[in-house]
């Protein structure tokens, strides 16, 4: 594999919540001719826990490049087929859609909710499951709606978060009490 140089004033000029996304539009740069490359690509494909912490997979281009990358990013945006008349022939309404992503990021949030739960019961208790409130707290902060999968993953993290609390509790009572002389 022949490697790209690329000059040192990079900036993100996007950053998608996986990687997938993410090399679409690199690929649809490097169709007009712009060099770009994709920062964080890994660490967010393998450990998506780390995708908030890091800002997700981040696309960079030179920073002389960045107002015509912006450009033909959202050109391409705009001219994706549109989903109207599948959506009208399914009885529903078309939306908007930076509001169908938004409410896709929202899901995504509540399923690494419900996933941190899960895991931090298997793993480690604590600290997973309070990743995974953190996560539910910022859901509930959140302007968007969900989906009815999201508000399941929500609902599920907070149940399994509610009982290792109530277990970590009654270990602690348990402990406490039996330190007493």
């Amino acid at each position: 594999m022949i490697a790209k140089v690329m000059p040192d004033d990079l900036i993100v000029i996007a950053s998608y919540s996986n990687a997938a996304g993410a090399e679409i539009a690199r690929a649809v740069l490097e169709r007009e001719g712009l060099q770009s490359c994709l920062a964080d690509e890994g660490l967010v494909t393998n450990f998506w826990l780390l995708g908030n912490a890091v800002g997700y997979v981040k696309l960079l281009v030179a920073a002389r490049d960045g107002e015509r990358a912006r450009a033909i990013l959202r050109a391409a945006d705009q001219s994706r087929p549109n989903d109207a008349e599948d959506t009208a022939r399914s009885g529903g309404a078309p939306d908007d859609e930076n509001e169908i992503d938004a409410v896709a990021m929202v899901d995504d949030e509540a399923r690494r909710a419900w996933r941190a739960a899960v895991l931090g019961v298997l793993f480690c208790p604590p600290l997973l499951n309070v990743y995974s409130v953190y996560l539910l707290l910022k859901l509930s902060s959140s302007e968007q709606g969900m989906t009815d999968r999201g508000r399941r993953a929500a609902v599920g993290a907070a149940l399994v978060n509610l009982l290792v609390f109530l277990f970590l509790a009654a270990a602690f009572v348990s402990l406490k009490s039996s330190f007493r002389l």
